[in-house]
């Protein structure tokens, strides 16, 4: 397996937990993106039901009340999946952290001829600034994957609402895409 690749797969053992709350946030956030047009349809079809057939509901506002209980933990579950950047960049920043470490660790293994060849100020320079210029490594750890992660289960997540719905609608929506 190539260093670059065991590296990465360090890093999210040494960060097991923060990449398990992220996994989560993630799953969470695509569940309530795709929450709430399904409790817009129940909604819809809960008025629709009660003013065709008043008989059936002898207490409507206790049906509408069951809505009105779904929409308010969604909004709850969508306030805390809000944190799901923060979360993210805080692992971005952890991420960054240990590629800097890393690089300061080989750094100070190399002997006294290396630092004669090269400037004290050229290799702070290399620590800091080339690394802050280029947070793409960090960022691919995180973000990057994650985001993949985050449109593989919103897609997956609206597939299954899409099937429940109507399964012959859906077939037919997934065969006109292609």
């Amino acid at each position: 397996m190539n260093k670059h690749i065991k590296w990465i797969f360090t890093q999210y053992k040494a960060n097991i937990w923060f990449v398990l709350i992220m996994v989560l946030f993630t799953l969470a956030s695509s569940a309530v993106s795709i929450a709430y047009p399904y409790a817009f349809k129940r909604m819809i079809d809960l008025l629709r039901d009660i003013l065709q057939n008043p008989d059936r509901f002898p207490t409507p506002m206790l049906e509408v009340n069951k809505v009105i209980w779904l929409f308010l933990v969604i909004g709850v579950a969508q306030f805390i999946t809000g944190f799901y950047p923060c979360v993210r960049a805080v692992v971005n920043l952890r991420f960054e952290h240990s590629l800097r470490m890393l690089y300061f660790k080989y750094i100070s293994g190399k002997d006294f001829r290396f630092f004669q060849k090269f400037r004290t100020g050229d290799i702070v320079t290399r620590l800091t600034d080339d690394l802050s210029d280029f947070p793409k490594i960090s960022w691919f750890l995180c973000s990057g994957i994650f985001r993949a992660f985050n449109s593989f289960s919103m897609i997956l997540f609206s597939l299954v609402v899409m099937f429940s719905i109507n399964i012959k609608l859906t077939l037919l929506s997934i065969a006109h895409c292609h």
